[in-house]
C-alpha cells in the first residue's frame, strides 16, 4: 500500500494513496456477494444471484466502486496507524482512479487530533459537582398530581373520540381505583400513584446527572484553547441532521413537507445549527485530551464487538460513523465514571 500525507490546514490532513489491481481484484468476490444481496434479481435468493448475472443486471462499474469502497475501508486503518495519524471526525473520500486492471488511486481528507491546552479539569468537574449537588432533585405533590391529571385527561379524551364523541373541555379528572386498572397492574389508585412518584423520582435524578456532566464539560471547554478543525464541526453538523431526520421520521412526518412548512432549507438550518455544532465539536475534543491525559484506553476489539453488534441489527448503518459512535461513547463512559472520583 503506497501512501503519502501532507499537512492543507489548521488540524487537517490530506492522505493520498494507491490499492494495486491485484490487490482491488482480491476483493472481487465479496463484492459480487454484498451486490447480490442488497440488489433484488429475479429468479434467485438475495445473495445467490452469480456474478454474471449481477453484472448483466448493474454493470460492472458498480462492481468495481464495491470493490474499490471496501479496499478503502481496510486501507484506511492501516494508513492511521503507519502514518501514526490521531485521526477525528469522519473522513472525506475520493477515488481518483479507477478502471478494470489498472491501481487504483484515491484521496483522503481528514481532521487530525488538535493541540488542546486544558485549564485544571480536576478542579472544574469538582467544583461544578458540589454546585450541582445542592440542587433540589425532589418531587412535589404537585408536580405528581399535576402529571396524574395529565395521564387521566389524556385517556378520557382518547376514550371519548373512541366513542365519536368530542373530549369535555376543562374537565377535572379523578383518579380512580378503576382506571388505575387499567392503566397497568395496579389494584388501586394509591399504588398507581405510589409508582408514578418513584418514576419521576428517578426520571429527575438522571436528568440532575446529565445537566451535571453537561455543566462540567462545557465549563472545561470553554476554558480550554485549541484550533477547532472545520471538518469535524461540518461532521458533527451532519451527524446533528441525521438525529433530526430521525426524530421527523419517527413522528409519521416527511423532512420535505417539514422543510416547506418552515421555508427553510437544510443548508439554513445548518446554518443555524453552526455555533452549537462548534460547541458539541469542542466539548468532543476536550473529553478525546482528557482520555488521553488520564490514560483511558479502549481496546480495539471491545469497539468491535460493540460496533459487529450494531451493524448486525441495523444493516444499513455506515461502518465508519458507527465505528466513530462506539469509541467515542465507550471512551466517554470510562471518562464520566472517573469523574464521580475527582
Amino acid at each position: 500500500m503506497k501512501s503519502t500525507v501532507k499537512n492543507i490546514g489548521p488540524s487537517l490532513v490530506e492522505i493520498t494513496g494507491e490499492v494495486t489491481s491485484e490487490k482491488l481484484e482480491g476483493y472481487r468476490k465479496k463484492a459480487v456477494i454484498r451486490l447480490a444481496g442488497e440488489i433484488k434479481i429475479d429468479g434467485f435468493r438475495d445473495g445467490k444471484a452469480p456474478e454474471s448475472v449481477l453484472k448483466a443486471k448493474v454493470g460492472d462499474a458498480v462492481i468495481l466502486e464495491e470493490m474499490a469502497e471496501m479496499a478503502i475501508q481496510d486501507a484506511y486503518p492501516e494508513i492511521i496507524n503507519e502514518h501514526k495519524l490521531d485521526t477525528i471526525g469522519r473522513p472525506k473520500v475520493k477515488i481518483t482512479k479507477l478502471a478494470p486492471g489498472n491501481p487504483m488511486t484515491f484521496t483522503i481528507e481528514t481532521a487530525i487530533m488538535p493541540e488542546v491546552k486544558l485549564p485544571d479539569y480536576k478542579k472544574i468537574i469538582h467544583d461544578t459537582k458540589e454546585e450541582y449537588a445542592k440542587k433540589d432533585v425532589t418531587v412535589t405533590d404537585k408536580e405528581v398530581e399535576g402529571a396524574i391529571q395529565d395521564i387521566v385527561k389524556r385517556r378520557a379524551e382518547y376514550e371519548a373520540r373512541k366513542d365519536g364523541k368530542e373530549p369535555e373541555k376543562d374537565a377535572k379528572h379523578e383518579l380512580t381505583d378503576e382506571i388505575a386498572k387499567m392503566l397497568g397492574k395496579f389494584e388501586t389508585a394509591t399504588d398507581f400513584t405510589a409508582k408514578l412518584r418513584e418514576n419521576m423520582v428517578e426520571e429527575k435524578k438522571t436528568e440532575h446527572e446529565v445537566a451535571t456532566q453537561t455543566a462540567f464539560v462545557e465549563r472545561v471547554a470553554d476554558k480550554s484553547k485549541l484550533e477547532l478543525p472545520e471538518l469535524l464541526v461540518e461532521y458533527e453538523l451532519g451527524r446533528m441532521w441525521r438525529q433530526f431526520v430521525g426524530r421527523i421520521e419517527e413522528a409519521g412526518l416527511k423532512v420535505a413537507d417539514y422543510l416547506e412548512q418552515t421555508k427553510k432549507s437544510e443548508e439554513e438550518i445548518k446554518k443555524e445549527w453552526h455555533p452549537e455544532a462548534e460547541k458539541r465539536a469542542k466539548s468532543e475534543l476536550v473529553l478525546r485530551e482528557i482520555a488521553k491525559v488520564e490514560k483511558i484506553i479502549i481496546t480495539p476489539e471491545k469497539i468491535k464487538s460493540d460496533v459487529d453488534k450494531i451493524m448486525s441489527m441495523y444493516k444499513d448503518a455506515d461502518l465508519q460513523s458507527t465505528q466513530n459512535y462506539v469509541a467515542e461513547n465507550l471512551q466517554n463512559k470510562k471518562l464520566f465514571e472517573l469523574f464521580q472520583t475527582f
